[in-house]
């Protein structure tokens, strides 16, 4: 993905390695962006930023990817929802929807 940030994470929640989250060493470099850029989008001004780099990495995918031509799945939508947020600076809503993902996950696990 050249220029929009990946759409291929989970639209909510943060990217973890396994099922420990505190593991850095099972921590790649794709989820370690995916993460900052979350938390980037928490804050008003950047995250209009980040939810204009979230809606091209989302049109890129929909225009490169021969798979993903005009699939527009609900993980899709989820990402545009949460672009939708950051990009009128609504991302501090999202910690919590974050959060609460992360621990649903976590103890999933």
């Amino acid at each position: 993905m050249a220029i929009g940030i990946n759409p291929n994470t989970y639209p909510f929640g943060h990217q973890w390695g396994s099922k420990n989250p505190w593991n850095s060493e099972e921590h790649s470099d794709e989820n370690m962006r995916s993460n900052i850029a979350k938390i980037l989008g928490y804050l008003p001004l950047i995250g209009t930023v980040i939810g204009i780099l979230r809606f091209i990495g989302l049109l890129e995918r929909e225009k490169f990817s021969p798979t993903a031509q005009g699939d527009l799945t609900t993980h899709n939508y989820l990402i545009a929802l949460r672009a939708l947020l950051e990009l009128f600076s609504f991302g501090f809503a999202l910690l919590i929807v974050d959060l609460i993902f992360d621990i649903i996950r976590i103890s999933g696990q």
